[in-house]
């Protein structure tokens, strides 16, 4: 179900090219080992990623050869994780929608909840999606506000509606925007600090702060 490409000549050859579906794909071991342990990290936070992603590493056990599978299964056995506080769930679909707007720069109509609850209607133009500490954010220009925003996915409703194109603006300050949405979501914005009591263990506390 797909085609294979061929040159002729000293300098020729083959190559497979997209087809309807996924062809086999050639790995060599470097190649094997990597995908294998990205597979095995996961991404809890995507609904269906990680179920996606562990019948992936499944076929991928199948294949390797016995010193690859035992080097996967040494560092499986020595890699431990940090726990972090759980992540809200987004969908799949969210992810591939706000990524292929941004990609084909098409205007997004969204309705959206900021952190005190509040819904409102927006008009955006979609630059990037960033992941920062477990969570997706959308780097956008909101027409509204005339200024750039940043957007939780998480807050972001379904369905979005895709509008017309648009020509991009300048980038934020800087040009860089994962720079851009740390800046706009880290405490280091406030002009204060200040030292607080919870009433409350310390495994409770813990839980709501980000290890980093």
């Amino acid at each position: 179900g797909y085609p294979v490409h061929s040159t002729t000549g000293r300098a020729g050859g083959y190559a497979l090219g997209p087809g309807a579906s996924l062809p086999p794909l050639m790995l060599d071991n470097q190649e094997g080992l990597a995908v294998a342990i990205a597979l095995h990290g996961g991404s809890a936070d995507v609904s269906g990623v990680a179920e996606a992603g562990q019948r992936a590493l499944a076929k991928l056990d199948q294949v390797l050869p016995a010193r690859l599978r035992k080097r996967l299964e040494s560092l499986r056995a020595a890699i431990v994780r940090v726990p972090a506080p759980a992540a809200p769930k987004i969908e799949l679909g969210v992810v591939e929608t706000l990524a292929a707007a941004c990609f084909e720069r098409r205007v997004l109509h969204l309705r959206y909840r900021d952190h005190q609850g509040r819904a409102t209607r927006r008009t955006v133009e979609p630059q990037r999606l960033v992941l920062a500490e477990r969570r997706w954010y959308l780097a956008a220009w909101d027409r509204g506000r005339e200024a750039w925003r940043t957007f939780r996915v998480d807050r972001i409703a379904t369905p979005v509606e895709l509008g017309g194109g648009f020509v991009p603006r300048p980038a934020p300050e800087g040009g860089d925007f994962a720079e851009y949405v740390a800046r706009s979501t880290s405490w280091t914005r406030h002009p204060h600090r200040a030292r607080v009591l919870f009433h409350a263990p310390l495994a409770v506390v813990r839980a709501q702060i980000p290890p980093a």
